[in-house]
């Protein structure tokens, strides 16, 4: 693929091509599961090839696509060139994926400048694809970061209160926000963007949050609330 360590995402620029749009939110993604596929691999040497593929992916994003900023562009997408929420946030998840799995604090840093410059973005002013067209969405891929990266951040540092406050203020539009319980909202959840249910993104934050349940207390809940859901969309799906 051209750029070089990138995925072929099955739309866009295709192998050999070196014109048309190429997204790095989108490959981050690949790269989860072949990272998720290395980490269960018994041979050594399959797990050093996915594992390879993934570090040349995460090279090549940081040379080229991770801003001073923190925050990370989404490749060779026309439509915008600036740090993007979606970029953002799944690059950042997977940085933060790659420090645990190698130990390399390069990724550390990434994950970390993600997270910040996500916290300052604010998840209700995301632009480009914004809140208002495609909520669900950018809390569901904003909150990867901080679902990946907050077992590696001091809770009483700025940066750890700060994710704190923003995790609280998601937890409380999800609340707000769930059609299926009654809520009225104006997102169509069959469209591309839309479709993410509740469920999903408090898994993601709840999840995350409730895994640090002995060094933030004060979300000590979460988890219960997240496998709640779990619960109603089994009982919704057996009906």
């Amino acid at each position: 693929m051209t750029p070089k360590g990138a995925y072929w995402m099955h739309y866009g620029r295709k192998p050999g091509e070196t014109k048309g749009e190429w997204y790095v939110a989108d490959c981050a993604s690949i790269a989860m599961g072949v990272l998720a596929t290395a980490v269960r691999c018994e041979n050594p040497a399959d797990r050093r090839r996915y594992l390879d593929s993934v570090t040349a992916y995460a090279k090549l994003v940081m040379d080229n696509y991770v801003r001073p900023s923190g925050g990370i562009t989404d490749g060779l997408w026309s439509k915008f060139d600036g740090e993007w929420w979606c970029s953002s946030g799944i690059f950042g998840s997977l940085a933060f994926l790659l420090y645990v799995e190698t130990g390399n604090e390069e990724y550390l840093k990434v994950g970390l400048g993600a997270v910040d410059w996500l916290y300052r973005m604010d998840f209700r002013k995301a632009e480009h694809i914004g809140f208002k067209e495609a909520a669900p969405a950018v809390v569901m891929y904003v909150f990867e970061a901080f679902s990946a990266g907050m077992a590696h951040i001091d809770l009483c540092s700025p940066l750890g209160e700060a994710s704190v406050a923003h995790i609280r203020a998601a937890l409380e539009w999800m609340g707000d926000n769930q059609r299926g319980r009654g809520a009225n909202c104006p997102w169509d959840y069959e469209k591309q963007w839309d479709r993410l249910s509740r469920s999903e993104e408090i898994r993601e934050t709840g999840g995350a949050v409730g895994d640090e349940g002995p060094q933030a207390p004060e979300f000590g809940g979460f988890r219960g609330r997240a496998d709640g859901d779990d619960g109603f969309l089994g009982v919704a799906g057996s009906v």
